[in-house]
């Protein structure tokens, strides 16, 4: 098990199951403020921004803190 949750997740969905080059395959996408509670990746709630990345790899967008 790793020691955060995000970087668990992140890998999850990513294409490379190392962090180092999996954090290299996302990208900001967009950050705006939510009109109603949400829950990160990492089991935070509530955010207040949502912040949308994109891994150019696999296509994927993920909702984070």
């Amino acid at each position: 098990m790793f020691e955060y949750k995000l970087t668990e997740e992140i890998l999850k969905r990513s294409q490379s199951n190392v962090w180092d080059m999996a954090k290299l395959e996302w990208k900001l996408n967009v950050i705006y403020e939510a009109e109603e509670p949400e829950t990160c990746l990492c089991g935070h709630f509530p955010i207040g921004k949502y912040t949308i990345m994109f891994d150019r790899w696999n296509f994927l967008f993920t909702l984070m803190t």
